[in-house]
């Protein structure tokens, strides 16, 4: 159950509660009596109650009863308990050495051995303590130097001393990095710093030993993943790191490299300081009470703001790494239309692409997307949260091949009129959003009965099949340009390195591709080897003309092909395909859901039919759907107007005739390295055990990969055999036997 404001904990009623500590999906908190209680998520036995069950109400320790628990620290899937006596327990995931000691899992709390602590910090595996000495002690993982020891330390299963490191007051521990504030007030951190949550600007992306960071004033540091605050001793706190959320709360969504005072708060005066994934909380003293209050939220300045401008409300900076994605789905799209009329079989015209087709979708791009920027203000409104995504709209490409193969293209085969062709897709895309609307009411009896894990798994199959692994052929077969394409995607959303200039991930890695494309070529041209297969040769059949510009204009396609009754020879295979359309968009609704917007489904799947009806009335034969990857698209920082930007544009291009002009300067191979690690993100959403209620639902998920892997292993096997006989001399057509009849010679390799 989702709660958006704050609520009582009433079987804490009764408690005075000391402290409390919450990291990952579980809480823990300690009362004044020494009594300690933990709830929440519990898979690794982090709770500490012998048992793996989590729980949704706050559970006593029993096992720690008997001592007096003075200060908790939650990691991932660990908790560390200080006592009076300044011995430390820990219980939870201990495989990467975060228990202080030998084990994969430890149910019940077990004592940290020869550790005596003043203090305790824990990250997201690691964990460091304070000594009566003022030392540190740190225990844990340590592969991005969170340890302070020695570069080849990857794991610390005992505390183990950090050199360099005296008169120690406090200290700190973000997911992956450490701080330690000593007694003049100088502040030192080490570990992973590529969002400059170090807050040091000139430091490595990995610091492997304690570096001074601040040279007095320090008192208190509370760090998230990628972003840390520093309170002052007078008061005022610093921020450093990702802003892109509004968490360093300097009014904007702007990264900092340095530690940056947080002029907002001025003048009021802060006593303590806590940081989450992507938020920050102050307290502050009004009166003789302490009051608690989220940093402001930012006033968005990228493409607009200023004065008066709130979250949510202008284009931010992770909006341009969504158009990017989104729009390059797009020109792909584009470019699929350009060359589809040879299913057709005859050399028709690009013409008709250019002028007709591509125009027509353009307006079910822009209004779906449209929508879908409305539907996310409107759920930023109800939730008064700022972080909200629209969900990625377009042109369902998967869709794109049975609407041609097996209407177009056989209307065409039988009257050799692509205007009659066009006809036929123009009713079925219609049909398709009528169908939509009427399955939409069909939507929570489905859900009901459908377990999460078979709706993931089905997006998962698509993804990893007809998405990424088509795509990573396409990689594969041009290495020079598109392989480095590829990692750099892979460093900007995988790892979350920063590019130079802040530069979107996706935008940077296809300007590289382009440059090694194109800069491929002109060597190859120079030093006289432009036959290697892998050298990128600009094509040349592709000229840009504009006639005039290509506007999308309503016209009498639907009602002429509802009069003379074409269509409905058709009806077989549309309502199949319009159900998979209406069932890939509540799915993509669900997933949007557990990425923290909960979309009302069946508003968004009626939307999304009145938008195929209204596309059909400007001659568009391919419906539009919601796209996979929400998941993806939100880890790089979209959030609304990226949707409103990629609607518009995409119409622009369409009116430009743009689709060419990307066919002829850009190598596709560049870009869909983007399309291959959204599929991939999609399928480990799958595998997510937070997705489902029972571990053995993975099983599941595997099992309901397998009908898309066939099915995709079938596809590739009979686009082989065409295109093997396709090369026999005579004629093709005559040739060439089906799959079908080809299946059986394959023997047992193919059953």
């Amino acid at each position: 159950m989702l709660t958006c404001t704050p609520r009582v904990i009433s079987s804490l009623l009764s408690v005075q509660v000391a402290c409390v500590s919450a990291a990952g999906y579980h809480v823990a908190c300690a009362g004044q009596d020494g009594s300690c209680w933990s709830w929440g998520y519990n898979a690794e036995g982090q709770l500490g109650h012998g048992d793996l069950q989590s729980r949704h109400k706050p559970s006593r320790l029993l096992s720690l009863a008997s001592t007096k628990v003075m200060q908790i620290a939650s990691g991932g899937e660990h908790i560390l308990f200080l006592c009076e006596d300044r011995s430390c327990w820990g219980s939870g995931q201990g495989a990467d050495g975060q228990l202080g000691q030998v084990c994969e899992r430890q149910c019940t709390p077990e004592q940290i051995p020869e550790l005596v602590a003043m203090e305790v910090a824990c990250g997201w595996k690691h964990c460091l303590a304070r000594t009566e000495s003022g030392g540190v002690v740190c225990w844990g993982a340590g592969d991005l130097g969170q340890l302070g020891l020695q570069q080849n330390t990857m794991i610390a299963h005992s505390p183990q001393a950090i050199p360099g490191l005296a008169d120690v007051v406090h200290v700190a521990c973000g997911d992956h990095s450490s701080f330690a504030v000593l007694c003049d007030g100088s502040l030192f951190g080490w570990g992973w710093n590529a969002y400059h949550q170090l807050g040091h600007e000139k430091l490595n992306r990995v610091v492997h030993s304690p570096t001074m960071v601040l040279p007095s004033g320090a008192k208190q540091v509370a760090s998230g993943e990628k972003h840390t605050l520093v309170l002052l001793k007078d008061g005022s706190v610093l921020s450093t790191g990702l802003g892109q959320d509004g968490e360093l709360g300097h009014g904007d969504t702007r990264t900092r490299t340095s530690l940056t005072p947080v002029s907002t708060l001025v003048p009021v005066a802060v006593t303590g300081v806590a940081a989450g994934g992507s938020h920050s909380c102050c307290v502050f003293r009004q009166g003789a009470t302490d009051m608690v209050a989220p940093l402001p939220p930012p006033e968005d300045e990228i493409l607009g703001g200023g004065e008066g401008s709130k979250a949510g409300s202008w284009f931010v900076s992770g909006d341009l790494n969504g158009l990017v994605a989104l729009f390059t789905n797009t020109i792909i799209g584009f470019v699929l239309y350009l060359t589809i009329t040879d299913s057709f079989g005859a050399d028709t015209d690009r013409d008709f692409v250019s002028k007709k087709l591509i125009p027509a979708t353009s307006v079910c791009v822009l209004v779906g997307n449209l929508w879908c920027s409305w539907l996310c203000h409107k759920l930023t409104q109800h939730t008064n949260q700022q972080d909200h995504m629209a969900m990625p709209f377009g042109i369902n490409v998967v869709l794109t091949l049975p609407f041609t193969y097996s209407v177009m293209a056989v209307e065409w085969n039988a009257t050799k009129d692509l205007d009659k062709a066009l006809d036929v897709g123009v009713f079925a895309c219609f049909m398709t959003g009528v169908l939509e609307i009427l399955f939409s009411f069909m939507i929570e009896p489905l859900r009901r009965l459908i377990p999460k894990a078979a709706l993931l798994s089905c997006l998962a199959g698509v993804s990893l099949s007809y998405i990424s692994m088509g795509f990573a052929f396409e990689i594969f077969a041009h290495p020079v340009s598109a392989l480095p394409s590829l990692f750099l995607i892979l460093c900007a959303y995988g790892s979350g390195v920063l590019l130079p200039l802040n530069c979107p991930g996706a935008l940077g890695a296809i300007l590289l591709g382009v440059v090694i494309a194109w800069g491929s070529h002109a060597l190859s041209s120079e030093l006289g080897v432009s036959t290697l297969s892998d050298i990128y040769k600009p094509n040349q059949t592709v000229g840009y003309s504009l006639d005039y510009p290509y506007l999308p204009i309503p016209t009498a396609r639907l009602f002429r092909v509802l009069a003379n009754g074409a269509g409905w020879q058709y009806a077989s295979v549309i309502l199949p395909l319009a159900l998979q359309n209406t069932v890939n968009d509540f799915v993509n609704c669900d997933a949007a859901e557990q990425s923290g917007d909960p979309y009302h489904t069946r508003t968004a799947v009626i939307l999304v039919g009145a938008t195929n009806i209204l596309s059909s009335l400007f001659g568009n034969p391919y419906p539009g759907s919601l796209y996979v990857g929400h998941a993806a698209y939100k880890g790089m920082g979209a959030r609304t107007h990226y949707s409103t930007a990629n609607g518009v544009l995409t119409l622009l291009a369409a009116i430009l005739n743009a689709g060419v002009l990307f066919l002829k300067y850009i190598p596709t191979e560049v870009t869909v390295g983007l399309l291959v690690w959204i599929g991939v993100v999609i399928t480990a959403l799958a595998f997510d055990e937070d997705m489902h209620s029972h571990k053995a639902h993975g099983i599941a998920v595997v099992v309901g990969l397998i009908p898309c892997l066939a099915g995709w292993a079938c596809t590739l096997i009979a686009e082989t055999v065409v295109a093997v006989f396709s090369l026999q001399p005579g004629d093709p057509g005559s040739s060439c036997p089906s799959f079908k009849d080809l299946s059986t010679q394959f023997g047992t390799s193919l059953y």
